[in-house]
């Protein structure tokens, strides 16, 4: 269920399709605290995979794979932005400071021995 939320809606009954007041209230906080555009409420459809799937295809987030070998399989790219990120938050624990050495490091990656 993908809904536009606004002041007025986070009250709403429309905004929760749950009975569960804890999930309801807090949901109802975070709409208020960090303001979407959108509130997307995952009820695990087919219809809502397809329909997920198909946005990430639009958006080059998947890349739909040869459907005939390999029916509903999709490549999902790391973002460059954030692969970086995570490199250079690595830590290597070796037990000397030689087995975590490369003789060709990766472009980019640096730390300490």
């Amino acid at each position: 269920m993908l809904l536009h939320p606004t002041s007025d809606s986070t009250t709403s009954p429309q905004i929760h399709p749950t009975s569960h007041e804890g999930v309801r209230n807090w949901v109802t906080e975070m709409v208020n605290l960090c303001q979407p555009e959108q509130l997307h409420w995952c009820d695990g459809s087919e219809e809502e995979k397809e329909q997920l799937t198909l946005q990430a295809v639009e958006k080059g987030i998947l890349i739909k794979l040869n459907q005939k070998k390999l029916p509903g399989c999709y490549y999902h790219a790391p973002i460059p932005t954030t692969s970086r990120a995570l490199e250079e938050c690595t830590f290597i624990c070796t037990r000397t400071p030689d087995e975590s050495r490369s003789d060709q490091p990766l472009e980019g990656a640096g730390g300490h021995v």
